[in-house]
């Protein structure tokens, strides 16, 4: 199926959109009420400068460790795909 050209920059976003709440729904199962992982069996790291940076000071734990990675990567998928990368699909990707 081919879709027209004006639709597909709205397509993608629907489909990050849906993306996004179904991976929501899937932390809220795991993590339940108590959040960043507090009573997962992970590793984590609870104090480093770098947590105040990016993390605003809470703990790096290994789900989240795991779970972000996986997300670049499924964001980066396309580039994969497409077998081409280049500066523009990076903003675009962080963007």
């Amino acid at each position: 199926m081919k879709f027209a050209r004006w639709a597909r920059p709205w397509l993608l976003l629907a489909w990050v959109a849906l993306l996004a709440f179904v991976f929501a729904q899937v932390e809220i199962q795991i993590e339940g009420s108590a959040g960043w992982a507090a009573n997962l069996p992970t590793w984590r790291v609870e104090k480093h400068w770098l947590l105040d940076i990016f993390w605003g000071g809470r703990p790096m734990t290994g789900y989240h460790a795991w779970v972000f990675s996986f997300v670049a990567l499924t964001f980066h998928s396309p580039v994969f795909l497409r077998g081409r990368w280049f500066w523009r699909i990076e903003a675009r990707i962080v963007g």
